[in-house]
C-alpha cells in the first residue's frame, strides 16, 4: 500500500483509495465516451450513404442520362446498397457495444441512448 500511495502521490490511506476510485470512474467515463463516438461515427457514415443513394436514385428517375451515365449510376447504386448493408451492421455493432459498456457500469436503461443517437430511425 505504501508503494501505491507513493505512485499516486498521496499521504493518507483514504486519499489513496479516493485517488484509485477517481481513476476508475475516469476510465469508465472514457470507455463510454469512446463507445459513443464510435456509434456516432457509424451512424453518420450510414446517413451519408443513404443520402448518396437517394441522390443516385433521383438522378436515375430523372432520366435524360446517356447510356454510359445511366450505367455508372446503376453501378453506383449497387455499390451503395452493398455499402449500406455493411454500414448498418457496423452501426448495429457499435450500438450493441455502447449498450454493453453502459450495462457494465450499471446503466440499465437505454432510452437516453436511443433518443440521443436516433438509433431506431437509422437502423430500422
Amino acid at each position: 500500500m505504501d508503494e501505491l500511495r507513493r505512485v499516486v502521490g498521496v499521504r493518507r490511506k483514504g486519499d489513496a483509495l479516493r485517488a484509485v476510485e477517481t481513476q476508475i470512474v475516469q476510465e469508465k467515463s472514457s470507455v463510454l465516451g469512446r463507445a459513443g463516438v464510435r456509434l456516432d461515427e457509424a451512424l453518420a457514415a450510414l446517413r451519408q450513404a443513404w443520402t448518396a443513394l437517394d441522390e443516385v436514385e433521383r438522378r436515375l428517375r430523372q432520366g435524360g442520362n446517356s447510356v454510359e451515365a445511366a450505367s455508372k449510376l446503376r453501378s453506383m447504386h449497387a455499390k451503395l446498397v452493398g455499402d449500406i448493408g455493411v454500414l448498418r451492421q457496423r452501426a448495429h455493432l457499435a450500438h450493441q457495444s455502447l449498450i454493453i459498456q453502459r450495462e457494465a457500469v450499471g446503466a440499465w436503461h437505454h432510452t437516453d441512448v436511443e433518443r440521443c443517437y436516433r438509433v431506431a430511425e437509422d437502423l430500422a
